[in-house]
C-alpha cells in the first residue's frame, strides 16, 4: 500500500491498496500513543477483510468493524480497531473474496 497520511477531517489514516493484504506499522510511543485507529483505505474493492495486530487474528465484531462505501472514485474500505498502544502496532489486513 501507498500512505496520503493521517487525515485529521477523517480521523483515519488514509491508504491505497495495490494488492489484497497489505502491511503497516503504526510507531507508537509514550509521547504519541496509538488509540483506537482508523482506516480509509482505496482501491481496496468490495472484498471484506480479516485483520491481525502484532500477528493476533482479531475477530469481527465490537473490536473490528468495517465498512464499503461506494464513491465516484470506486469503492473503499473503512476499518475501525479498538486497541490502545504505546509500543509499534503492525497490522495486516487481508482480502477475503
Amino acid at each position: 500500500c501507498t500512505s496520503e497520511g493521517y487525515d485529521r477531517a477523517q480521523r483515519a489514516y488514509v491508504l491505497s491498496a495495490t494488492g489484497s493484504k497489505l502491511s503497516l506499522v503504526l510507531e507508537a510511543s509514550e509521547e504519541q500513543p496509538v488509540v483506537n485507529p482508523s482506516f480509509v483505505i482505496k482501491n481496496w474493492g468490495d472484498a471484506d477483510a480479516t485483520i491481525e495486530i502484532n500477528g493476533e487474528r482479531v475477530p469481527r465484531g465490537k473490536d473490528f468493524r468495517v465498512g464499503h462505501p461506494r464513491t465516484v472514485e470506486g469503492d473503499l474500505l473503512i476499518v475501525w480497531v479498538k486497541t490502545e498502544s504505546t509500543s509499534p502496532v503492525k497490522i495486516t489486513l487481508s482480502a477475503v473474496k
